[in-house]
């Protein structure tokens, strides 16, 4: 297995473009047997030892760091929490860094505006577990009046998925 970093100073390589491994510090391509090159490159130095492959990043042409791109939810959610730990223990912050990883929102913003909004979520946005809770409550209040119900086909869905526990529980 290859530890992913540079046999003359340590550092982590980035992996750029097609694989390509480049070390920062040395300001070189790096291409050592161990680590799948063919020996025509003659870098055959060992591997240095307590490196794992984890620790390399994909980065493009102008040092951006990228996620792969083939990754299921669950590894979506990982790459999240691995690569931003302060999300690890808040859903505002955690939801703001997957949209920007994951559903584009880095195409709508800019780095600048993203990293406000991050302070400003830090800082004043409720959580939005919390709003959730409120709407269900206010929904549960005025279920007689329905002046604030979901939509019709949204209290079927509801409804239909409320049939969870023991058999015969669900409201029909």
């Amino acid at each position: 297995m290859s530890c992913g970093r540079c046999h003359a100073c340590g550092t982590i390589l980035r992996s750029v473009l097609d694989g390509e491994e480049w070390c920062p510090i040395c300001q070189t391509y790096r291409r050592y047997v161990s680590h799948g090159w063919s020996s025509a490159y003659g870098e055959t130095s060992p591997c240095i030892q307590g490196g794992t492959m984890e620790t390399r990043v994909q980065y493009d042409l102008f040092g951006a760091m990228h996620a792969p791109q083939d990754m299921d939810l669950r590894g979506k959610v990982a790459y999240v929490m691995e690569n931003h730990p302060e999300t690890r223990d808040d859903d505002r912050l955690f939801t703001l860094w997957f949209w920007w990883e994951w559903d584009g929102l880095n195409n709508i913003i800019s780095n600048d505006k993203f990293q406000e909004l991050l302070a400003w979520v830090e800082t004043c946005a409720e959580k939005p577990e919390t709003i959730r809770r409120r709407r269900q409550e206010i929904h549960q209040l005025r279920t007689g009046t329905g002046s604030l119900l979901p939509s019709a086909d949204v209290a079927a869905f509801r409804r239909e998925r409320d049939s969870a526990g023991p058999p015969r529980r669900g409201r029909k």
